[in-house]
This record gives structure tokens, sequence and C-alpha cells, in this order.
């Protein structure tokens, strides 16, 4: 359940301080029957946002590998903030190749493809290769139906994606 709905409208200064803080976690009691969660939040002005880094990288031989941690990419902060760390993640490389590896995604948002052509705007713009690998068969059919399958280069898993970067001239 989303913090909008559980708070009544009269509490909309909670509800923007609580969006500037950062999820630390709850505790779930029972009490008479009744469920009852105290939420730990952490209002600090050095905090990060509400949802954690959903993203993991390394550069090896070249090539960054940006691995997404979530098995959902379906909250507008998490996307917002996925979209934001991708592009930070392109601003701040050297390496001329990227993977963005998407083994642990179940379920995405129709948003993050939005997220995603950005992100590829941005490798053009920096003269970076970007490919995609590790996409669970749900989501690359969403891919085929918006025709963003073209646009992107996608292997079956990372080990194809860098064998795929390593390849030279039109015989490999």
């Amino acid at each position: 359940m989303s913090l909008r709905r559980s708070l009544p409208s009269s509490q909309i200064a909670l509800e923007r301080l609580v969006a500037n803080a950062a999820w630390v976690g709850y505790v779930q009691r029972s009490a008479a029957g009744r469920q009852h969660f105290d939420f730990v939040l952490d209002l600090s002005p050095t905090s990060q946002r509400l949802c954690p880094m959903s993203l993991t990288s390394y550069a090896k031989d070249g090539i960054l590998t940006v691995c997404f941690t979530d098995a959902r990419i379906l909250d507008e902060v998490k996307l917002e903030q996925v979209g934001n760390d991708l592009l930070e993640m392109l601003n701040k490389t050297s390496e001329e190749r990227v993977i963005l590896d998407f083994r642990a995604v179940q379920f995405m948002s129709s948003s993050m493809l939005g997220k995603l052509v950005q992100v590829h705007k941005k490798c053009k713009e920096f003269k970076v290769h970007l490919k995609l690998c590790s996409i669970s068969s749900d989501i690359r059919e969403v891919f085929k139906i918006t025709k963003l399958d073209k646009l992107f280069e996608i292997e079956a898993d990372e080990a194809a994606a860098r064998k795929a970067f390593m390849k030279r001239g039109w015989f490999g």
C-alpha cells in the first residue's frame, strides 16, 4: 500500500516529509487481533530517497556492466532513481562499452522503457556502445511489441554480450 493512500488528506505535510526520508524499516506488532506498523524513517538531510540503490556495476576488460538488483521495477520513485543512477554512471565512466544486465528483473513498468530510451540517447551522445542482456521472456515480448528490440542490441546473457563486444571485423 502506498503512503499516499494510507495517510489522511489532512497529513499532506507529513507525507512530504516522509517522501524525502530514507526508508529504514518497519516493525509489525499485533495487539488484540489488529496489526500495527511502526515506520522507521531517517529524516536527516544526508539520507537517501525512499528506495535503496537498485543497481550494481563493475568494469572489466573495458566494459562497464550494470546489473539491476530489484526483481520489480514498478514504483515511480524507484524508476526515477534508476534512471538518474544510470545517467550518472554513464557520465562518470570512461568505458566505451556498457552492458545493462536484467537477470534479476521479473517485472518492469512501461515507464522504464522510456528511461532506457533516454539512456540509449545518452550513450549515442557519448559514443558509448550499449547492449542489454538477460531479459526475461515476458519483458522481451514487450520489447518486441514496442519494436524496441530493433533499437537495442539484446543478448541472451552477459557472456554473450561480452563476446559480441569482442568481435572484430566481419568474421569475428
